[in-house]
């Protein structure tokens, strides 16, 4: 299950790059910071911003369901304990001032 979950969540972490990377805000550069960019500049034209928007966000969500789901997953395959300490021998040990 865990091997499915990954197959799926790979692809949707490299494309939710993409989409992000794809997308340009309101204003390229510093004017933009103020508010006096100009419309939307993407590759896909002035209704892209909509569609790569709404895209995001899905895959945003798949994205956040899909780490949930395995980090569930992962939780209940381990066991709760940590890595199982070397046996310790017990050595006799002599109070202290006697020497044999």
């Amino acid at each position: 299950m865990n091997t499915v979950l990954l197959l799926l969540f790979v692809p949707i972490c490299l494309a939710l790059i993409a989409i992000i990377l794809l997308q340009v805000g309101k204003g390229a550069g510093f004017a933009g910071a103020f508010g006096a960019g100009g419309g939307s500049q993407t590759i896909f034209g002035a209704r892209a911003g909509t569609f790569l928007t709404k895209l995001t966000a899905w895959l945003a969500a798949l994205f956040m369901c899909l780490a949930l789901a395995m980090a569930v997953l992962s939780s209940k395959t381990r066991p709760s304990e940590g890595p199982r300490p070397a046996p310790v021998q017990q050595t006799e040990q002599q109070p202290p001032g006697e020497n044999k």
